[in-house]
């Protein structure tokens, strides 16, 4: 008697077609890692952090897609070889009805002197096509860029990663 195939995990043409988009932007993503570190003097052995992608006009405001890329460079970088520290790793395990947390955005919840010797962060400038992404390793002490890469997400990708902050082909920011 032959075997019928069993199907676990059963996606919609809609959701193969969302992982698909997903794995398009973690291309972009690996691609401006490698570029970065092809542009290091040095391999990474230095602790570093990464921070949140920035809008290039105003560098203190941040969007969706912003912490999208700095989520997907800690994973890359890592890969990479590079030392990364995660400075948003709460000092305990946050134990509640809904879920346990490790990680978060209140200062007083998070260890302040970390081995941090580098920070890789960017700035994202939006076009009518997609964003420019700019990314650059830079030596805390000196201010010393010691890697850096470009690349450009286009709008159809974008939308996969917060579809609300979408406005006539441009990524609109949010105060962070």
């Amino acid at each position: 008697m032959p075997i019928e195939p069993v199907a676990t995990h059963a996606l919609s043409d809609e959701a193969w077609a969302s992982k698909s988009r997903s794995a398009m932007i973690s291309s972009h993503v690996e691609a401006m890692a490698e570029e970065l570190v092809g542009t290091m003097s040095q391999r990474c052995f230095k602790m570093m952090a990464v921070a949140s992608f920035v809008d290039i006009e105003t560098l203190n405001v941040s969007s969706p897609l912003g912490t999208a890329l700095a989520e997907s460079f800690i994973t890359q970088m890592q890969q990479q070889g590079c030392k990364v520290v995660d400075f948003k790793l709460r000092n305990d395990i946050q134990v509640t009805s809904t879920g346990d947390f490790v990680f978060s955005r209140n200062f007083n919840q998070l260890k302040g002197d970390l081995p941090i010797v580098q920070v890789l962060s960017g700035t994202l400038q939006p076009m009518s096509k997609g964003v420019q992404v700019n990314v650059r390793l830079v030596d805390i002490a000196s201010k010393i860029v010691v890697g850096s890469a470009q690349g450009f997400i286009p709008n159809e990708l974008l939308a996969e990663i917060a579809p609300s902050s979408m406005r006539d082909g441009v990524q609109l920011m949010k105060q962070g």
